[in-house]
């Protein structure tokens, strides 16, 4: 993968351009100064941030709020990144039908919870236990939740954009990494769940990372769903790569 430029457009259509790393700053900057003019937007983006207990709010705001576009989100050369109402849209500058539709990172939209609620059938688990789950009804399935989730990793941490493009450049690394919610699990410690209505399924985890709770969530989940399989992936790959101890960002 390429270095691909990336930035934030305002409102009156100034360009911004940086590392894709410090976009979560910058967007925290800009919060700070929307802030700082009143006591009516201090209110704005206190009741704003109320939606958000994991994520920061920050780049939601500029996005949402602010009326705010990015350039090349998730990495997608020559996308374009902007809100229409409540959904956050990626569309292609080169092809006509090539919108994605995405939510929010709020609490709510993505129904963060944690590794004790077993009504997670599809989702991601983080190496702390925090809970996200699909909502194939609006079209959010793993790739999109995992993108979402990556994305606010890649804004605070060069760490992990760094890693990630490396992975993606890669030729050796590539072919085990395939998609993003393979590089969350095998390099960031994140349990991929698929569990179908009919209770089958499969949790894949990475047992190369010290998680503590993952014996009472297996436990728990077998007594639920006593026909779901659990697969640790060092039986399935052995990459000479040290995972990556990714700090919560909440």
């Amino acid at each position: 993968m390429k270095e691909i430029k990336t930035g934030l457009i305002s409102p009156n259509g100034e360009v911004h351009s940086m590392n894709y790393y410090e976009l979560g700053l910058y967007a925290k900057k800009i919060c700070e100064q929307y802030i700082n003019e009143s006591k009516q937007n201090e209110e704005v983006f206190k009741q704003f941030s109320k939606k958000y207990h994991y994520f920061k709010p920050y780049f939601d705001f500029v996005i949402f709020k602010l009326g705010y576009k990015i350039i090349n989100p998730f990495l997608k050369e020559d996308t374009i990144g902007y809100a229409i109402g409540n959904f956050f849209v990626t569309k292609s500058l080169k092809q006509k039908s090539g919108i994605e539709k995405y939510t929010s990172v709020s609490d709510q939209d993505l129904q963060i919870t944690n590794y004790k609620d077993t009504s997670i059938k599809e989702g991601f688990i983080d190496p702390n236990g925090i809970g996200f789950k699909v909502n194939r009804k609006i079209e959010m399935g793993h790739a999109k939740v995992g993108e979402l989730i990556l994305n606010q990793l890649m804004i605070y941490e060069s760490e992990v954009y760094e890693d990630y493009v490396r992975c993606m450049s890669d030729k050796d690394i590539n072919c085990f990494i395939t998609r993003i919610e393979f590089y969350m699990v095998e390099r960031l410690g994140f349990t991929h769940m698929c569990i179908f209505d009919t209770n089958y399924g499969n949790v894949i985890y990475n047992d190369l990372f010290n998680i503590p709770w993952i014996g009472e969530f297996q436990e728990r989940y077998k007594k639920e769903y006593p026909n779901i399989s659990f697969l640790p992936i060092s039986e399935e790959i052995n990459l000479d790569l040290e995972p990556l101890n990714v700090r919560k960002i909440g």
